[in-house]
């Protein structure tokens, strides 16, 4: 009877693992291939590519690259490998290395990663299903993981190949672990949770504010023992949980280590930008814009606000369920929202968390319904229908938002269509001037002669101090965008000054949504070079900046 019993409860647990990759897989694939078969799509995936290849390049190990930490680029290097086998044994090419292939082919290197985050990005919502059934019970665990299946920015982060999406699945796995050892104190959990967290740290630095629920863990298991050595208890477990992250660490990040004098000034640099960076534009502010962009709509504010409130209940209760749970997005968040770097994508690290939230404030609820109504056997509740529609009722803005931005994934990005007007309409040894930043180039126009203004440059400056310009470049191309780096002056004045000062000397001869200009800034991520709309991705109706083609009047 008891061993029927528990093979129902696998199956019926099997059967929500298996919607929920099911539906997070779906969700996150359409679109996978935008900007491809070219390069430079999404420029964070250029570092990976480029530092796996340059390993076979150079015959080294050392990736001599320490802006975040080597696991995912040896990740990288290791599936590379096999792709570029795998492609040869099928007569596919006959690339004799990597970056043969590379120059061959970028988008295969490029699909692979994307691929890599993509099962990540599946199989998260199955691992915050399993950490919130160690906390809360197998009904709150399935609004967790269903939450986050259907989270906007996690969605949108699981497209592309970066280390965000790996790093949480990484981080979320630990924390498994982790509500394991809190629950039953056993100390296999703590050392299989502190060898995720050293992974985790070496896919992304930031791993390391998974110290703070550890401590949570740890304080929790040491106070609940009977033993008078609690002290000594104490010490030895966080110097279990220390050894086996930094033993962790050290195996997939070794050379942070080996070549520590890059390492130390790679990651000074990175720490200085946090802490030091001047604003990009007046106004930004991390905690406000973190808040009223980033989880406003990359968790919906429906799915926010229930959070949000959850964790003040659990305040109140002064639960150590709920510490654990909010000790780690909470620091994150205020310890990002200190810095003039606002990357929508950081917070990414702290939806998991917020999703178990928001489920136990749902299922707590209807609890708590029942019980008024029931005064005898209702404290539980019954059934799953009433809190799985009331969280599908919450996540409508983030549904949306994962319909609108899948739909435009899948449509051609503004730059493959330069890229085809420049190829059918400049002669390979007329030069261009470029403004509007490297991200934002064409994929792979290395035969055009192309001048790429700076960020402290304008188009105005360049032609009026060396009016030899005139004559040396015939070709002038405006990005056209509302992004923060944009708008600097840069959009609006340099379209001014091309079509009243240089009037009868440069005439504007094709566009491709140049509407995108006069877009609210605020509705994109102020420093991401990717483009898209990230509030309303409705907004436009491809990625890709907008342009201005103009040609020199001979």
């Amino acid at each position: 009877m008891q061993d029927s019993r528990r093979t129902s409860l696998f199956a019926k647990r099997g059967f929500h693992y298996l919607i929920l990759v099911a539906l997070s897989f779906l969700l996150r694939a359409p679109g996978l291939d935008f900007g491809l078969p070219y390069a430079v799509a999404r420029p964070d995936e250029e570092a990976i590519v480029e530092n796996a290849v340059r390993l076979e390049r150079e015959d080294t190990w050392n990736p001599a690259f320490f802006s975040y930490p080597s696991l995912m680029i040896y990740t990288s290097y290791g599936l590379f490998k096999v792709m570029h086998v795998a492609l040869r044994t099928a007569g596919e090419t006959g690339a004799p290395s990597l970056n043969a292939l590379f120059l061959e082919n970028p988008a295969c290197f490029h699909w692979t990663i994307r691929f890599l985050s993509l099962i990540c990005g599946s199989l998260t919502p199955v691992v915050v299903f399993a950490s919130a059934r160690q906390l809360y019970g197998a009904k709150t665990a399935w609004l967790a993981g269903l939450i986050l299946a259907l989270c906007y920015l996690h969605v949108r982060d699981s497209h592309f190949g970066t280390t965000d999406v790996p790093f949480v699945f990484l981080v979320c796995l630990s924390f498994w672990q982790l509500t394991r050892f809190y629950r039953s104190g056993r100390l296999k959990n703590l050392i299989v949770a502190s060898i995720f967290a050293g992974l985790a740290i070496g896919t992304k630095y930031t791993g390391a504010w998974l110290c703070l629920p550890f401590s949570v863990a740890i304080g929790s298991v040491v106070w609940r023992t009977t033993s008078r050595k609690r002290l000594q208890f104490l010490a030895f477990t966080a110097f279990l949980a220390l050894a086996f992250t930094v033993t962790a660490f050290f195996i997939s990040s070794p050379y942070f280590f080996l070549d520590f004098d890059r390492a130390r000034d790679h990651l000074g640099f990175e720490m200085k930008l946090v802490h030091e960076e001047a604003p990009i534009v007046k106004g930004i502010n991390g905690y406000v814009d973190h808040f009223r962009i980033s989880l406003w709509y990359g968790l919906g504010w429906p799915v926010l606000l229930t959070a949000l409130a959850s964790g003040l209940v659990m305040l109140i209760r002064r639960s150590g369920k709920g510490l654990l749970v909010w000790s780690l997005p909470l620091a994150f968040y205020f310890y990002s929202g200190g810095s003039n770097r606002i990357y929508i994508r950081y917070m990414v690290l702290v939806v998991p968390f917020m999703s178990i939230a928001c489920a136990w404030a749902v299922r707590s609820l209807f609890c708590w319904y029942r019980s008024r109504r029931r005064s005898a056997g209702g404290t539980r509740g019954r059934g799953l229908f009433f809190p799985t529609a009331t969280v599908f009722l919450l996540l409508i803005p983030s549904v949306q938002n994962i319909y609108q931005f899948d739909q435009r994934m899948m449509r051609s990005d503004t730059r493959l269509e330069l890229r085809q007007w420049l190829l059918e309409n400049v002669p390979e040894q007329e030069a261009i001037l470029w403004s509007g930043g490297w991200s934002a180039t064409p994929y792979m126009i290395h035969h055009v002669p192309v001048r790429r203004l700076d960020a402290t440059e304008k188009l105005q400056q360049v032609l009026v101090d060396d009016p030899i310009v005139l004559q040396q470049y015939r070709w002038i191309v405006l990005v056209e965008w509302p992004r923060a780096y944009y708008r600097m002056g840069r959009n609006a004045d340099e379209r001014a000054f091309l079509n009243h000062h240089m009037m009868g000397r440069y005439e504007e001869v094709y566009e491709i949504d140049a509407y995108k200009a006069d877009l609210p800034p605020e509705l994109f991520s102020p420093l991401d070079h990717f483009y898209m709309s990230f509030a309303q991705p409705n907004i436009i109706e491809r990625p890709g900046p907008g342009f201005r083609i103009y040609r020199r009047i001979e």
